[in-house]
């Protein structure tokens, strides 16, 4: 949550103007231009939460979360400094396993820079950009089963639906049959061994590797693929590697002057650390979308401030929620402040380090300033 443009704090925003939000092939059009963000209780959002402390044990420590998958009763969680997967019970938060197999070897992966759950053939894929690689492991023992190699320079995140793999690249330069590319998004077939540009930027020869986001990646259970580019008003869905506008958003005089597109990356940072960035909304992400509703994020100003715009379409009139601070309300916490990390499967998932925690709610918790983040688990309101 804190890793666009080298700190995004992730926010959450939704259309007010989509109605039939389970159609995937209509166009959502999200006006921001006049829209006026308020406190909100979690409790008005959601129905439930499940708060999951995770266990302090050695070889469970985690520091700086950077991707969490559910899978059944299980949660697989990669930590930013570490090379490792640690499973937790999603009901209790006892330290379960981990996936801890660094090396040079067959099976073994340099770093893991990301990874996604499979749950069809019920295996974790590993992104090892050194190694130009994911591993396949089986994900109830964590056993390697394969791996497949990817011809590309430079990858961040990745994303899979059907043969394809999606690669996020930050607008770094790749090679396709022998042609240079900085597009954001490439696309591969794993059974045709094919590669497509997607998402093509201004970008200048000597700006690769630009850390504008840590991923550009949301899916949902239903296998859908949406993706968010840097500088962009524009959410997209692919489909096999066909991408079509999704979400516009539009910001008026609140959003970027159209003009940064063709900006150098150097002009783009001399901006955003300018006095004209103050209450400039950017960055927009979509976080989810299921039967229940859908979350985007948007930082405001850099660096960014976190804000929330919630449409739901299990509440009463479609509702939508305006938000700039989600405050959680439920027994275990007085006054809480906190932030969306994802959602998957349909539960929306915040993550709170100790340290962000009041002494009183440690203590009626039983977690030290030094234990592992907790897990705060919701389900949309019905």
């Amino acid at each position: 949550m804190k890793n666009i443009l080298y700190t995004l704090v992730i926010v959450i925003l939704a259309s007010c103007t989509q109605q039939n939000g389970n159609n995937t092939d209509s166009l959502i059009h999200i006006d921001l231009s006049e829209v006026v963000e308020e406190n909100t209780f979690a409790s008005t959002l959601f129905s439930d939460i499940r708060v999951v402390p995770l266990e302090t044990i050695n070889g469970s420590l985690l520091s700086n979360i950077r991707e969490i998958d559910i899978y059944n009763d299980m949660v697989y969680i990669s930590d930013a400094l570490m090379s490792k997967i640690l499973v937790f019970s999603i009901e209790n938060g006892k330290f379960l396993n981990a996936l801890s197999k660094q090396g040079k070897g067959a099976g073994e992966y340099s770093m893991i820079d990301d990874f996604i759950i499979d749950d069809d053939n019920k295996t974790i894929e590993v992104l090892d950009k050194q190694k130009r690689e994911i591993h396949i492991y089986d994900i109830h023992n964590l056993e390697y089963i394969t791996s497949i190699p990817f011809d590309l320079s430079f990858v961040y995140s990745f994303s899979k639906a059907n043969d394809y793999y999606y690669f996020q690249t930050n607008g770094s330069t790749n090679s396709i049959n022998g042609k240079p590319v900085n597009h954001d998004l490439i696309a591969f077939n794993k059974k045709t061994n094919a590669y497509y540009a997607l998402l093509s930027r201004n970008n200048f020869p000597d700006e690769s590797q630009a850390w504008e986001f840590t991923t550009i990646f949301n899916e949902n259970k239903k296998g859908d693929v949406f993706i968010s580019s840097a500088w962009s008003d524009t959410i997209y869905r692919i489909n096999n590697h066909i991408i079509k506008p999704f979400i516009k958003v539009h910001s008026g005089k609140r959003g970027f002057p159209p003009t940064i597109n063709t900006s150098t990356f150097q002009e783009k940072m001399a901006y955003l650390e300018s006095n004209n960035v103050t209450n400039k909304i950017h960055f927009y992400k979509l976080l989810m979308h299921n039967e229940d509703g859908y979350i985007v994020a948007y930082g405001k100003g850099y660096p960014p401030v976190t804000y929330y715009y919630i449409h739901l379409y299990s509440v009463p009139n479609n509702s939508t929620f305006n938000v700039s601070k989600i405050t959680c309300d439920f027994s275990a916490f007085s006054n809480q402040k906190i932030d969306v990390f994802k959602e998957d499967n349909g539960l929306v998932i915040s993550v709170l380090y100790p340290s962000e925690i009041e002494d009183k709610d440690l203590d009626s918790l039983g977690i030290a300033i030094t234990d592992n983040p907790i897990l705060l688990i919701f389900t949309a309101n019905t």
